[in-house]
């Protein structure tokens, strides 16, 4: 005889007929029974309570690194759960040379007026740094790596728009990396292994590259449950349809075989039927 808490947790598990999403594998319906025994007993209303559940989690969006601005569309019963781009130290380089070639350029500017045609040729130089510079500032706003409930998103291009994507379900690995100062500033490289012919992306100097991970792994797994649960709900109607309706069958008073209703004869003993 089980505690009051062993009896509780079965008669949950009974009710429910699938495993709250965050637990390991080890308790999910799908692998500690068969797919058939679950889809049996399945019930319509705890897929849809599935769905509820993995809707709430990704309903969440989180934005990291800057203003919302995915352009790729999203599909019907997608949903985008965290945008994240590169850390804004890229940033810091393409600055201390757009403040330096000013400091210069007034330096040349304040001298003698000697110095006026070095000054014009400097200033033509800090206007294409201060261009460029402005350049990587929309460089990085349209370079973004967004996590849906169905695929990861790389997208890029300032003047053209390039996406890829990598289905949850291809990806067989994800890591990162980080160095000492990738630690202390919150940045590093994540690394992406799926199926395709390419094997592994990887996105270099991204924000937060733990969220990402840890993203990316939470929704494969919750991703891997709907397709278990929607698969079983779909052999559980093909049972539901194969199995005859009661109302068609009744039972031999003879022999107590299960013969069709309107059946005269009973095709297991023979005997003729009122």
């Amino acid at each position: 005889m089980g505690t009051p808490g062993d009896r509780r947790t079965e008669r949950n598990g009974s009710q429910a007929g699938i495993a709250p999403l965050g637990r390991g594998r080890a308790d999910r319906p799908s692998e500690t029974v068969g797919i058939g025994t679950w889809a049996s007993r399945l019930d319509p209303s705890d897929v849809q309570t599935l769905r509820r559940e993995n809707n709430r989690r990704t309903n969440r969006e989180y934005s990291i690194g800057g203003a919302r601005g995915m352009r790729t569309e999203l599909k019907g019963q997608e949903r985008k759960v965290l945008e994240i781009r590169k850390h804004w130290l890229v940033l810091v380089k393409p600055l201390l040379f757009l403040c330096l070639f000013v400091l210069i350029t007034t330096i040349f500017y304040s001298a003698s007026s000697e110095s006026r045609t070095a000054g014009n040729i400097l200033a033509l130089v800090t206007l294409v740094i201060a261009v460029y510079f402005v350049y990587r500032i929309y460089e990085r706003k349209f370079n973004i790596w967004a996590v849906t409930n169905l695929r990861v998103i790389d997208e890029y291009g300032v003047f053209s728009h390039n996406a890829k994507e990598s289905p949850l379900d291809k990806i067989n690995n994800i890591s990162y990396r980080q160095s000492l100062f990738g630690r202390i500033f919150n940045y590093g490289d994540v690394q992406i292994q799926t199926a395709a012919e390419l094997g592994s992306t990887t996105f270099k100097f991204v924000t937060s590259p733990r969220l990402l991970k840890d993203t990316v792994t939470r929704h494969q797994d919750e991703y891997r449950q709907t397709q278990i649960a929607e698969q079983a709900e779909r052999l559980a109607q093909a049972i539901r349809r194969e199995q005859k309706p009661e109302a068609d069958t009744k039972e031999c008073p003879y022999c107590a075989e299960v013969i069709k209703a309107k059946a005269k004869v009973c095709r297991f003993c023979g005997r003729q039927l009122e």
